[in-house]
């Protein structure tokens, strides 16, 4: 029989292993998810055992473990849909597309984004649909749909925009710089790496705006602009000397996605 106790050690095994996926300590964190999913299953906490199994996905996922991750999907899916959340629903219909991608698999994992968004969107999950928008267009960009690439990370733009996530919209925006580049349209790509290092330089993200004024560089450079590539390599002279006084004050984070949970979004 499971004690009180137990099931108090459970839920901090759970929060103990979310934060070693977070801190990019796979197997601590995935031990601990087991030891609570357990519990979770034993007591009948169906909505704790879906988002242990959940964060177990992501952590296989995140590891690039793609056939444990797929096996779990059957039981989370089942689980929310008793729960009756959609948000969950699409979020592990989007970490399925993702193992599925990593697997080369990517018109498989088109079917999955694409049924993650229908839902999403169905639902109203603004928090969710720019995460999905953008690892559709990953795919997309795998089969060389750069038109279609750049359409979604555009739609994850203007959501990210919306609801001040500033983190996202800097990844979508450089994604889709580097989308214009392989379509040939230099000048747009230029206007949005030129975008995203002005946001990076307010936010004081120095190592962040390193990536690009590398590319802002090899675009004036290809283009015989020769003023604004001295200008380019001077800001990364000084990106690099702010970078070496933030160093011992200053980590860089791991971006994992988006909350399992909606109550955490």
């Amino acid at each position: 029989m499971i004690t009180d106790e137990t099931i108090e050690f459970a839920y901090t095994w759970f929060s103990t292993g979310v934060r070693h996926i977070e801190n990019q300590s796979m197997n601590l964190g995935l031990a601990y998810l087991d030891k609570s999913t357990a519990v979770f299953s034993e007591i009948g906490d169906e909505r704790m055992l879906t988002y242990s199994r959940h964060y177990k996905m992501l952590g296989l996922k995140l590891d690039e473990r793609f056939e444990e991750a797929q096996s779990l999907f059957a039981d989370i899916m089942a689980g929310y849909q008793r729960l009756d959340e959609e948000y969950g629903k699409a979020l592990a219909l989007t970490h399925l597309g993702e193992c599925v991608r990593g697997q080369g698999q990517q018109a498989r994992a088109i079917g999955h984004f694409h049924l993650a968004t229908f839902i999403a969107d169905h639902s109203e999950l603004n928090d969710l649909l720019d995460y999905i928008h953008s690892q559709y267009a990953l795919a997309c960009l795998d089969l060389e749909d750069l038109y279609h690439a750049a359409k979604l990370l555009q739609r994850a733009e203007a959501l990210a925009e919306s609801r001040g996530r500033h983190d996202d919209l800097n990844r979508h925006l450089q994604l889709r710089a580097e989308i214009m580049v392989r379509m040939g349209e230099v000048a747009e790509a230029t206007m949005l790496l030129e975008d995203v290092k002005n946001r990076l330089f307010k936010q004081e993200r120095f190592t962040e705006a390193v990536e690009p004024l590398n590319w802002l560089r090899h675009l004036y450079e290809r283009s015989g602009m020769v003023e604004d590539v001295n200008r380019t390599k001077e800001m990364l002279h000084m990106c690099g000397q702010l970078v070496l006084q933030q160093e011992s004050t200053t980590r860089g984070t791991w971006y994992i996605g988006p909350p399992i949970s909606q109550r955490a979004a």
